[in-house]
């Protein structure tokens, strides 16, 4: 028994130690920049990276998303997709650096999509496996 929960602890360490080293080597690794970022004017009529980022940190923000257990200072925005109809984004809670948790965790606190084109948000919905547009009324934050 010991040695099956010994296995299972090593391979789900070395697939966390393989995701970081791959999100290091791509250069989506985030810096260590706080989260909370000035608000930009987004012209124009197709998104880049950095303002689909900032359009989702400015609507966490100003809809008090997780107000409720953490800061913006206290979150990493991860790009995990970038098509040429959305970027993908995953909000992970940092720890360490004023930030209460564990240092060496980063757990995924939700997932996003913004759309390059229309500038919609869409969230993702971990039960039903699927984005739904986001709306922070139907949202249920911890």
């Amino acid at each position: 028994m010991k040695t099956k929960i010994l296995a299972s602890f090593i391979v789900i360490l070395a697939i966390g130690i393989f995701a970081y080293w791959r999100l290091n080597k791509s250069g989506n690794f985030p810096s260590q920049n706080d989260a909370k970022s000035q608000i930009v004017e987004i012209t124009g009529n197709s998104l880049n990276e950095a303002d689909a980022q900032n359009l989702l940190i400015n609507k966490i923000e100003t809809d008090s998303l997780y107000t409720s257990f953490t800061t913006l200072q206290c979150l990493h925005f991860y790009t995990e997709e970038s098509t040429a109809d959305y970027f993908s984004f995953a909000v992970r809670e940092k720890h360490g650096d004023g930030c209460s948790g564990d240092p060496y965790a980063e757990p995924i606190v939700d997932r996003f999509k913004v759309m390059r084109e229309t500038k919609n948000i869409f969230y993702y919905d971990v039960v039903q496996d699927t984005y739904f547009p986001y709306d922070r009324s139907k949202l249920q934050v911890k």
